[in-house]
């Protein structure tokens, strides 16, 4: 009785996947369609359905500005041959130097606001140099919903997103998947390895991180400014954390960049921005370290339709040389580290207490506020700033979290970065354990009238 209706379903899978194609590129034999990954999107771009491009691993393919245009496809890297049921090898690596001066790939939908469905993997993409542009590595424009996996992407320069610059429409996504890395690029404006305009980023993926990038101004790892109220730039991280054998360390999900002359060395969210962080996985968490700034080593919220809420994060080892070793809220910018009892608290989160690793979660710890010169400056964790020109007040939440030995003249601080200050800024400490500063004197230097509620 049931045979009719499952071999309709058949017919509909078959007829729906029909038209799809697969195409094999490399040297020329051997059962390779195409000898340049762009010819290869060409030809699958007149297909329907979602066609898969596999390269054969070459040292060295010179490829700037590959296109992916309105069309769903797989890419996928590594391969030996043009078996796919071969296991992936060593990456292909894609070298975008050359002076190009554009990214290395781009994905863009500009036909329909349909969503274009991408999945990229097994890629090591170097040296692309938009410098005069967005997205070194990887730029990514309008209804676009991509995932990444298995892909680093490093050594490329831009004014933003150094590394990946993404402009997702409204409800456009990105996901960073297991094993990409984003390291080592350069951005002369903002965003030194991610730079998020619009559109959701959701980092999901173990061994995947973020780290070493550097930004001239804000967001040396990662920054982010949306278009409006219709299209608020997301980002949400849930896992991460590699292991990097060359050097026998582990890098975390945002560790290590720099924001030479500007706010957030590890995250800065600028204006129509919101990011969320929570920890799904003990083995790899959100932890945010070893990040540098001007101001807001770990993280910087800078205006009032910025968002920046954390339930189990680990933010130590930030440095900042002019205050907010861990935390810089300014003009109206929202900061708030909850704890299990917060009710928008994520189900798959994990809880600040508990036996063995869990117990370095929900920490603020080991930041520093200093200068050049070594002299200690105020807010060694937390620096907050108000215009008088912005209604809403700049308020950080910290509940059931550990502030340990962070170093500076004071914990919490709050300075004037405008014109004309007032006292509208808010820190409200609750159910936490402030402790263990040694080389820390004062608890808050609050001069220009912030509120400190414990």
């Amino acid at each position: 009785m049931n045979r009719p209706v499952t071999l309709i379903g058949l017919c509909l899978l078959f007829a729906n996947t029909a038209h799809a194609a697969t195409y094999c590129v490399g040297a020329p034999g051997g059962g390779t369609t195409h000898t340049s990954i762009q010819a290869a999107l060409n030809a699958a771009e007149t297909n329907p359905g979602t066609d898969t491009i596999f390269v054969i691993r070459r040292d060295g393919i010179q490829a700037q500005g590959i296109v992916i245009e309105n069309q769903d496809v797989i890419l996928s890297g590594a391969h030996v041959n043009c078996n796919p049921d071969e296991p992936l090898f060593e990456p292909t690596v894609l070298n975008a130097g050359g002076g190009s001066m554009t990214s290395a790939l781009i994905v863009q939908n500009t036909a329909s606001s349909r969503l274009m469905h991408v999945e990229i993997s097994g890629f090591d993409i170097v040296g692309g140099d938009a410098i005069f542009g967005a997205g070194g590595g990887l730029r990514v424009d309008g209804h676009v919903d991509l995932s990444l996996s298995h892909l680093k992407i490093s050594q490329s320069e831009a004014s933003y997103g150094a590394g990946i610059a993404f402009y997702g429409a409204a409800e456009a996504s990105m996901r960073l998947g297991d094993r990409v890395e984003i390291s080592n690029n350069l951005a002369t404006g903002s965003g030194g390895g991610l730079a998020i305009f619009g559109g959701s980023v959701f980092v999901d993926g173990m061994q995947t991180s973020i780290h070493g990038n550097t930004s001239v101004h804000d967001g040396g790892g990662i920054f982010l400014a949306g278009e409006g109220s219709a299209n608020v730039a997301h980002l949400v991280l849930r896992r991460g954390r590699m292991l990097d054998a060359s050097v026998g360390s582990v890098h975390e999900v945002v560790e290590s960049n720099i924001a030479e002359l500007g706010d957030g060395g590890g995250i800065a969210a600028a204006a129509w921005s919101d990011v969320q962080g929570y920890s799904v996985d003990e083995y790899f968490p959100i932890w945010i370290s070893l990040n540098s700034a001007s101001q807001g080593g770990g993280i910087a919220v800078l205006g009032e339709t910025a968002r920046v809420r954390l339930w189990n994060p680990v933010i130590r080892g930030n440095h900042a040389n002019a205050g907010g070793g861990a935390i810089l809220a300014i003009d109206g910018g929202q900061f708030e580290m909850l704890d299990r009892n917060d009710p928008d608290r994520p189900a798959d989160a994990l809880q600040c207490s508990g036996d063995g690793y869990l117990d370095y979660f929900c920490v603020i710890a080991n930041n520093i506020a200093r200068s050049a010169s070594g002299n200690d400056v105020p807010g060694a964790a937390v620096m907050l700033s108000h215009s008088a020109a912005v209604v809403t007040p700049t308020r950080v939440v910290l509940a059931g979290a550990r502030l340990l030995d962070n170093r500076g003249s004071s914990v919490f601080s709050d300075t004037c970065l405008s014109i004309e200050c007032n006292a509208s800024s808010q820190l409200i400490v609750r159910n936490s354990l402030v402790a263990y500063h040694p080389e820390t004197p004062v608890l808050a230097q609050l001069i220009y009238g912030s509120a400190l509620e414990v």
